[in-house]
């Protein structure tokens, strides 16, 4: 978004979309999600390495996401990115559960607040960093830190992966 109030209308689309999200997987992990721990933690994982690798494939390629698109409002196009997003919404039903599982052991309920919290509040800085960079017309980095970046984010992802399935394989 070039404009600051757009972005943060966008912004706000995207945390009304989250919180929804956020709420439905307290809900789930409380009711359901408990149960098949086991399981999302594979799905997690496999879905981390998928994403993981082809992170690692766009930063080799130099391949970067840039789009011109202005398709809606700000509030209703953030909104629908985050709600409709398939990777989001499968990584919230299997990376989710399992750093939940991970807080609750340590925190008990207050896993679910800290949780909640912290995804918002980092929703809120990456965003508003991006909106402000783009806004000022500053190139905060350049195509081969980029590249690095992505090299670095797709590895991280892989080794989180490890991280998850490793109690499965354990047990």
């Amino acid at each position: 978004m070039h404009s600051p109030r757009r972005g943060g209308m966008m912004i706000l689309g995207v945390l009304t979309a989250q919180s929804i999200l956020l709420i439905l997987l307290d809900i789930g992990f409380i009711i359901f999600l408990q149960r098949i721990l086991a399981t999302l933690r594979i799905i997690g994982a496999i879905l981390l390495i998928v994403l993981g690798s082809s992170t690692i494939q766009r930063g080799i390629r130099g391949e970067t996401v840039i789009t011109q698109e202005r398709i809606g409002a700000p509030y209703t196009r953030g909104f629908l990115l985050t709600f409709l997003n398939p990777p989001f919404i499968l990584w919230f039903m299997t990376v989710g559960p399992t750093l939940l599982e991970t807080g609750i052991k340590e925190l008990g309920s207050f896993a679910f607040i800290l949780f909640n919290f912290v995804l918002l509040v980092s929703s809120i800085i990456v965003m508003a960093a991006i909106i402000l960079s783009v806004h000022s017309g500053k190139r905060l980095i350049g195509l081969r830190e980029v590249r690095a970046l992505s090299i670095i984010s797709g590895t991280g992802f892989i080794v989180i992966a490890i991280v998850f399935v490793l109690p499965v394989l354990i047990n």
